[in-house]
């Protein structure tokens, strides 16, 4: 019997089996609080005068009461939280438009003959660091020596042209470094990139801002420019 078929016939029921029938159909995650009270209402009313309900079963029928309303009121404000945390998103992704984003990532983007700025971190003291630079293909379009450095972060500015010395196309590109200290050891290198933010955009939830690097997660961005 659905939720909607509770009324008054079944306050007219002449037995405790009757309205046991009933309710046994009733899922409880479909009850309200007061469904639930209509129906142990309903069972005191009909229940057989020479074996009443002890209090065990009665206090066990108050607990049940009290985990539905509980649950119904924690639905209730996950729905708000969820809703609060979504407006918040996107209020600060589209804040973003038309600035220029670091984020995790070894992406950045040429346009019109300028390239966006590398961040990179030496996790140790190196003795040589290279840099490598490919285009979309895969194709590697600039290789290079940078020295060696000291542990800490730099910067890195690409004049955009390759190996020949010739500007690139327009574009998105890869920058990878690597490191090795004077042993010859290699050391660890995080990356960032940059990008410039033209919209944005939601999926299940989560913002992306659109960028010249292409779509960035709003959680991986680091820092904004603007």
């Amino acid at each position: 019997m659905s939720i909607s078929a509770i009324g008054s016939n079944i306050f007219n029921a002449s037995t405790a089996s009757t309205s046991a029938a009933s309710t046994s159909d009733v899922s409880m995650s479909s009850l309200s609080a007061g469904d639930f009270l209509k129906l142990l209402l309903v069972e005191l009313k009909n229940q057989d005068p020479s074996k009443p309900m002890d209090s065990g079963a009665m206090l066990s029928q108050f607990s049940s009461l009290t985990q539905v309303q509980q649950a119904q009121q924690t639905n209730s404000y996950l729905q708000s939280l969820l809703q609060t945390e979504l407006a918040l998103s996107s209020s600060q992704a589209v804040g973003y438009i038309g600035k220029k984003v670091s984020c995790a990532g070894d992406k950045i983007s040429v346009a019109s003959g300028t390239a966006g700025t590398s961040k990179f971190t030496l996790a140790g003291d190196a003795g040589k660091v290279s840099i490598s630079i490919f285009d979309a293909a895969g194709t590697a379009v600039k290789t290079g020596d940078l020295g060696s450095m000291p542990a800490g972060s730099y910067s890195f500015q690409w004049d955009c042209k390759n190996n020949s010395g010739t500007k690139v196309a327009d574009g998105t590109y890869s920058v990878s470094f690597s490191a090795k200290d004077s042993a010859g050891k290699s050391i660890s290198v995080s990356t960032e990139g940059t990008a410039s933010v033209t919209g944005v955009v939601f999926r299940s939830g989560v913002a992306y801002l659109v960028t010249d690097a292409g779509e960035i997660p709003l959680s991986s961005v680091t820092g904004v420019t603007g």
